[in-house]
């Protein structure tokens, strides 16, 4: 597989990616990462130059999905601190959930 093949399979695999990230389907989000991790390693080997529109279209959707990952974790998070008798306070006087 060469560079632009790696990076067109990495594409689709974020997009698959963040199909699972918004049905929670764990499941899937594990073998996605086992998939995703050989691309990576794949593509870091290769020397040939890869398409720039690919390369910002990847790093789009990667942008993307961290994102989501990250507003469902701190959400989680908050949840969790409730549950656990702490502050009942989701969001702070700025708008933005407590870090």
């Amino acid at each position: 597989m060469d560079g632009r093949q790696a990076l067109t399979a990495l594409i689709a695999l974020l997009r698959d990616e963040h199909e699972a990230l918004q049905a929670n389907d764990l499941k899937r989000l594990a073998q996605i990462v086992e998939r995703k991790d050989v691309l990576l390693t794949q593509l870091a080997h290769k020397r040939e130059a890869l398409p720039a529109q690919l390369v910002r279209e990847a790093r789009a959707l990667n942008e993307r999905n961290g994102a989501l990952l990250s507003a469902r974790t701190a959400l989680a998070q908050a949840r969790l601190s409730i549950l656990r008798g702490g502050s009942t306070l989701v969001y702070g006087p700025d708008g933005r959930m407590p870090r």
